[in-house]
């Protein structure tokens, strides 16, 4: 830091220039130049005396000369302040461009979020419409669709001309120019949008409604939009445009529940495709903007308006002519009415029956939506005879007092049901008694005691059993079983004891073989129910599934063999290719062959001996075999029988609602018996099945039963002992 000059003290430079010391001229000379140069250096500390004493001494007419020389100082000059609107445009400008940039990164990172949602170039490029699943009968019958959406899918060829010109000019105009998105149709959307303050347009082109309806939701979300739109753009790389085309129109909804074109065709006009008139396919296009809003059968007079609007875009864009456009508009609109949609499944006991096995294989997603085909074994005409005769058999034979029922048949060498029936009416109630319901089946169960003592050799067909009173110990009282007459018929043989059902030689007989014994044969024979090991199993006192007592006498029909029941023969996806196939499940040999012989025997004495229980009814039935069954104060009623390619099971009881219970209670039935109703609808509906079936088995042809893969030969196997050293 300078200050004042100290090359010699201040009393070397005296006042008037002098030296108090002397010295030669020149020496004096250069020590005043030194002292002026140090005279001309302020000191810091008084730079600022200095400068505001300067104007006050140029005042007070001082000179330069008489003042010590100062230093100039230059002063930094102040900037001059942009004027207040250009500061507020650099700052909006920078406003925007921190929007671009945030913006811009947070539309990379939506970009990159909604990219990983969308599904892959394969799924894509394999874009069908969702189908619901088709149950067949054997015969070829539509027992039912099951699906969400009324489809029905078309083929592009199928499309009639005017009703794709009709879709393009209403719905997207540029259609066969842009690449899934139309810059266009955007801008028109905002623009109208924000004319109206409201959402009145989307912008979107047929293969972004294409890209909505098969992949994403129909909620209006910016995220789902952007979805949308790299959606379209992808579609357009995998797909043409008329595959594009022919999707959409199979795919989109036309209101009134109808889904796809071809649908919608039915649903409005009950027409085929190819039968659409030009006004018909205008309205047609006219809907899929608003289904609930332009549907003719919710709004008639919008949807003539809507409808001349599409005819009018048609003429403007050059697909019709004037004179079209005219014929077209003078047109009346003539829609048939709309059906409710309800139960409408053919033999629903059976198709659900079905449904619950394909849900266990399947799952509902691709029951519902893949397009299945699923070939039963039920036949459509058997089934029709099953409802009529259970119908009209407890109404003539009921006597007032059966009100509920069911039926199943089954092809005892198979195993196929042929029909089935579990109530009589199914919009009342959906329980299936076929399956689910377990009853006592009376005397029907006799047959599977004897079955058990004749396969063990304990009887013949002539062994005798005496027909007296009889009791066996028992808590909390003794057993002492009686017949249903209340008589006592002496000895009798086995064929007489089944014949006319009668009850204590039957338990005679499980007291001999033994409860348990029974019971295995039982489950040998296909029962599956709970079976308590006492003697009254004997007179049918646990309770069974119709289902199950069909397939075991079906092993006496078969010979021996028990075939499990078979709902499903094959199925196939959308294309026609098997994914399944279900042959028979045969376990061959439950009980010998002799034994299933004397036992089809046997089951002819009810049908063809005087006095049996089913005697009066089926005595001129041909090859009729079967057991009566009727169980204590006529809850319940039976007949199980058979003929060498059919066994059907019928069952019937009062069924009542219980109003504090809330549930189903079976009463007594007076007069009801299992030959005197049930043995009836058995006949009435074999005479009609039993011909179907030897028709069927006439027809059959190889592959129309499934076969399992026939098991390797048996190859003889070597045991070779292999040293561990040596390897030989």
């Amino acid at each position: 830091m300078l200050g004042r000059c100290s090359i010699n003290p201040p009393d070397a430079f005296p006042a008037g220039g002098r030296s108090v010391r002397g010295g030669s001229p020149s020496r004096r000379r250069a020590l005043q130049t030194v002292r002026g140069l140090c005279n001309d250096i302020p000191d810091i500390r008084d730079w600022d005396i200095m400068r505001a004493g300067e104007a006050d001494s140029r005042t007070n007419g001082e000179t330069m000369a008489s003042r010590p020389r100062k230093r100039s100082v230059t002063r930094p000059l102040r900037r001059r302040r942009r004027p207040m609107w250009q500061r507020l445009l650099i700052y909006l400008l920078l406003l925007v461009l921190l929007g671009i940039v945030v913006g811009g990164g947070y539309l990379v990172v939506l970009l990159v979020q909604v990219s990983k949602l969308l599904p892959s170039s394969e799924q894509i490029a394999n874009l069908k419409p969702y189908v619901g699943t088709r149950i067949l009968s054997q015969d070829g019958v539509v027992l039912a669709t099951l699906t969400h959406e009324r489809r029905e899918l078309a083929k592009m060829s199928e499309f009639p001309k005017h009703l794709i010109d009709a879709v393009v000019a209403i719905e997207d105009s540029q259609f066969y120019q842009h690449r899934g998105i139309s810059p266009r149709a955007l801008f028109r959307a905002v623009w109208v949008n924000l004319r109206e303050g409201r959402y009145a347009q989307g912008g979107s082109t047929i293969t972004m409604q294409l890209a909505r309806n098969a992949f994403l939701t129909q909620k209006k979300t910016f995220h789902r939009k952007i979805q949308e739109a790299l959606l379209a753009l992808q579609i357009e790389q995998h797909l043409t445009k008329e595959q594009i085309m022919e999707t959409y129109l199979n795919e989109v909804y036309f209101g009134s529940g109808a889904y796809g074109a071809k649908t919608a065709a039915r649903v409005y006009f009950n027409k085929p495709l190819n039968r659409l008139t030009l006004a018909e396919c205008a309205l047609l296009a006219g809907v899929i903007r608003r289904p609930s809003a332009y549907s003719p059968h919710e709004n008639p007079e919008l949807a003539l308006r809507r409808r001349d609007r599409v005819l009018e875009r048609m003429r403007m864009l050059g697909f019709i002519s004037e004179q079209e456009y005219q014929e077209a508009k003078r047109e009346p609109i003539r829609v048939v009415p709309l059906r409710q949609q309800g139960i409408s499944f053919k033999a629903p006991y059976f198709v659900f029956h079905v449904l619950k096995q394909l849900m266990e294989d399947y799952g509902e997603d691709q029951i519902y939506r893949e397009g299945l085909t699923v070939e039963t074994t039920l036949n459509w005409k058997m089934q029709q005879a099953a409802e009529q005769a259970l119908r009209e058999g407890l109404v003539k034979y009921g006597r007032g007092s059966a009100t509920q029922g069911a039926i199943i048949a089954i092809d005892p060498q198979t195993g196929f049901i042929r029909a089935m029936v579990g109530g009589v009416d199914f919009r009342r109630s959906q329980y299936n008694a076929t399956t689910q319901g377990r009853r006592q089946p009376g005397s029907a169960f006799k047959p599977i005691v004897y079955c058990a003592a004749i396969d063990k050799g304990l009887l013949t067909p002539d062994s005798r059993i005496v027909d007296a009173p009889v009791s066996y110990p028992s808590y909390p009282k003794p057993y002492r079983p009686k017949n249903s007459d209340g008589r006592y018929h002496g000895s009798v043989t086995v064929r007489q004891a089944i014949a006319y059902s009668i009850n204590i030689p039957a338990v005679k007989t499980i007291a001999m073989v033994g409860p348990q014994t029974v019971i295995e044969y039982a489950r040998k024979l296909g029962i599956q129910s709970p079976l308590e090991p006492n003697l009254s199993l004997a007179l049918g006192s646990s309770v069974v599934r119709p289902i199950e007592m069909a397939v075991a006498y079906g092993v006496f029909a078969s010979g021996g063999n028990r075939c499990e029941p078979v709902a499903i023969v094959r199925v196939r996806d959308r294309e026609g290719d098997i994914i399944q196939e279900n042959a028979p499940e045969i376990t061959y040999g439950v009980i010998s062959e002799s034994t299933a012989k004397t036992m089809d025997d046997l089951l002819k004495g009810p049908v063809r001996m005087p006095g049996g229980t089913a005697y009066r009814v089926l005595h001129d039935f041909p090859e009729a075999r079967g057991k009566t069954g009727t169980t204590d104060e006529g809850r319940d009623a039976w007949f199980v029988g058979y003929t060498p390619g059919l066994v059907t099971a019928v069952w019937v009881a009062r069924e009542v609602e219980d109003p504090l219970k809330k549930q189903k209670v079976y009463l007594p039935m007076p007069r009801v018996f299992g030959g005197t109703v049930c043995a009836p609808i058995w006949k009435e509906f074999m005479s009609r099945a039993v011909p179907l079936q030897k028709e069927w088995l006439r027809k059959l042809e190889p592959g129309d039963v499934p076969q399992k893969p026939q098991q390797p030969e048996s190859v003889d196997t070597i045991t070779l002992t292999l040293c561990d050293d040596t390897g030989m």
